[in-house]
């Protein structure tokens, strides 16, 4: 088939470079569902549209496998979102259909909105905004300064789970921002030149001495909501027991079952 015969439908937010480039290919193309209007396409619409087409390229509209089969000439799917789920892979693959999405697409803005969450729990912006449209300047008699002047995230440790797209992003700013201390775990990412990788007891062991030897200020806090870590707690305080841990060590070791247990933990040292 000539390139220049070649019809795409397009369902998603699309820029004008990004239809130039179709236009420069001699690509005949439609806009037409979520991307333009705010409607998502049903299944019948979208069969009815993209019969005829070569190429679909999607956001929220779902290539399953029933409008896949009832489109005969389909020959490239493009989804404009992080991972392809709202397609048939399985198919796809099955009819050698190449199958093409945008991995980190949204991952600034989710690390933007993942650090505004940080800052509104750390500074206490949320309750201390409510406290003021509701009850005045006062707290209990005393300056609200008492109550909610929250934590600096410079002076705080912060730990990420998973550093792929969204959380290399949360370091950066973390650290370029505010220069805060990030460490991460994260068992595909050997290392990073933003944050310190945990993967081991050992390191675990590391940062904690670190903290009794004053060589770091700050509170070293295990986040363990399902109890994943609870052996370690019974050992370190099988250690303690029977001195293998120095006076004061222990204490330096705060578990969290939530992300505000934490953050409290990290207010008051």
């Amino acid at each position: 088939m000539q390139a220049n015969s070649l019809r795409a439908l397009i369902t998603c937010e699309v820029t004008t470079e990004f239809l130039a480039s179709l236009n420069e290919r001699n690509i005949k193309f439609e806009l037409s569902g979520w991307g333009q209007n705010g409607k998502t396409l049903s299944d019948s619409e979208l069969v009815a549209k993209a019969q005829n087409c070569e190429i679909v390229i999607v956001e929220i509209e779902e290539l399953n496998r029933k409008v896949l089969e009832a489109l005969p000439n389909l020959k490239f799917v493009g989804v404009s979102r992080g991972t392809p789920v709202n397609v048939d892979l399985g198919f796809c693959e099955q009819q050698k259909i190449p199958v093409v999405h945008t991995p980190g697409r949204n991952a600034d803005s989710v690390a933007d909105y993942c650090l505004a969450m940080m800052l509104d729990l750390s500074r206490k912006l949320t309750s201390s905004s409510r406290h003021l449209s509701n009850e005045g300047w006062l707290f209990d008699g005393k300056l609200p300064y008492l109550e909610f002047r929250g934590r600096e995230i410079g002076n705080l440790v912060v730990g990420l789970y998973g550093f792929g797209q969204i959380g290399v992003r949360v370091a950066q700013r973390l650290i370029n921002g505010f220069g805060a201390t990030v460490y991460f775990f994260d068992p595909f990412v050997e290392s990073s030149s933003y944050a310190t990788k945990v993967s081991s007891l050992e390191e675990l062991f590391e940062i904690w001495v670190g903290r009794f030897l004053k060589f770091h200020a700050k509170p070293v806090i295990i986040l363990d909501p399902y109890d994943l870590y609870a052996p370690l707690a019974t050992l370190i305080d099988h250690l303690e027991e029977h001195g293998f841990v120095k006076p004061g060590q222990r204490e330096l070791l705060h578990w969290a079952r939530s992300v505000d247990e934490a953050l409290d933990i990290a207010a008051q040292k």
